[in-house]
């Protein structure tokens, strides 16, 4: 009983440094696996924010290109001008109050054709400040991710448990464990 009471006792005493690295390792590694979720995460949001800046850039540049369009359109509704002054059979000058009529057609034509290019121009400047500020946002919300947290490195610490394993002596190489045994073996011999 004195012998695997000592055992037990000396086991203890040289596993406790042992083991507190061993906790020590292994609560850093759990942190590190925390870094890197979190740094995953954050490169995942990264990669997503930047591809939503590129989509709103394309939508820009598509916006931007619709708008030259509509520019185009305005100027050749500007450009227009009243020919209708005869008669599309006979080929006639009309009468002055059929031109009139005509012409008044014409201007109301060209007039609501305008409005209906400078209100979609609107609409389309509109969307363009929309998508503006949502690169904006985009750009803000990446400046504001945070940098990657680094791991904190436990080779220096697993070296330290290699050696403290190494230079582990066994109980049965101990002087104590000689002692012990010594004192068995001369009670054996008494009995």
């Amino acid at each position: 009983l004195s012998l695997n009471d000592s055992k037990v006792v000396y086991l203890a005493k040289e596993s406790a440094e042992i083991n507190a690295l061993k906790v020590k390792i292994d609560e850093i590694k759990r942190m590190n696996a925390t870094v890197d979720a979190t740094n995953l995460s954050f490169e995942r949001r990264k990669a997503d924010l930047t591809a939503r800046i590129a989509r709103y850039e394309a939508e820009i540049a598509r916006l931007e290109a619709r708008r030259e369009a509509l520019i185009k359109d305005r100027d050749k509704v500007k450009t227009r001008v009243f020919v209708d002054e005869t008669c599309a059979y006979c080929g006639q000058e009309l009468p002055l109050d059929m031109q009139e009529k005509a012409r008044a057609k014409f201007n109301e034509s060209r007039t609501r054709d305008l409005e209906d290019i400078v209100t979609r121009g609107k609409n389309n400047n509109l969307e363009i400040e929309r998508v503006k500020a949502s690169i904006e946002d985009a750009k803000n919300e990446l400046a504001n991710i945070p940098m990657p947290s680094k791991k904190v490195d436990t080779t220096e610490l697993e070296a330290e448990l290699a050696k403290l394993q190494s230079s582990f002596v066994p109980f049965e190489n101990t002087d104590d464990y000689a002692r012990l045994v010594k004192e068995i073996e001369d009670l054996k011999a008494t009995m």
